[in-house]
C-alpha cells in the first residue's frame, strides 16, 4: 500500500473508530501531562513542531499517520493509544443514557 493509501486508510480508521479531531486532541493533551512533558519539550524529542502540537491539542487539525507514529514514539506510547480517547468517550456516551 502506498503512504498516500495508507495515510487515507488512518484517517478513515479513526474516524470509523470514533477518534474525532476532538477526541485525538484530548487524549493528546492527556498523555503529554502523563509523560510530564511541556508541548515545547514534545515538539522536540517528536520533531513535530511547537505549532503542529499546538494546533492538534487546540483541535484545529486531524493527524497524519506520521505525526501520530512521531507522537507515539515520542510519548512512549503506539499509536492505538489515540484510538482509546474514541473507544472511552462512546462507553461515557452510553453509560449517561441508561
Amino acid at each position: 500500500m502506498s503512504k498516500n493509501r495508507f495515510t487515507a486508510f488512518w484517517l478513515f480508521n479513526t474516524s470509523k473508530m470514533g477518534l474525532n479531531v476532538t477526541g485525538f486532541a484530548q487524549r493528546l493533551k492527556d498523555l503529554r501531562a502523563r509523560a510530564n512533558l511541556t508541548q515545547a519539550q514534545l515538539a522536540k524529542t517528536s520533531g513535530v513542531s511547537l505549532g503542529g502540537i499546538r494546533d492538534l491539542e487546540q483541535g484545529n487539525r486531524r493527524p497524519l499517520l506520521e505525526t501520530a507514529v512521531k507522537l507515539a514514539a515520542a510519548l512512549g506510547v503506539d499509536c492505538t493509544a489515540f484510538q482509546e480517547a474514541g473507544k472511552q468517550t462512546a462507553g461515557r456516551s452510553r453509560k449517561s443514557k441508561g
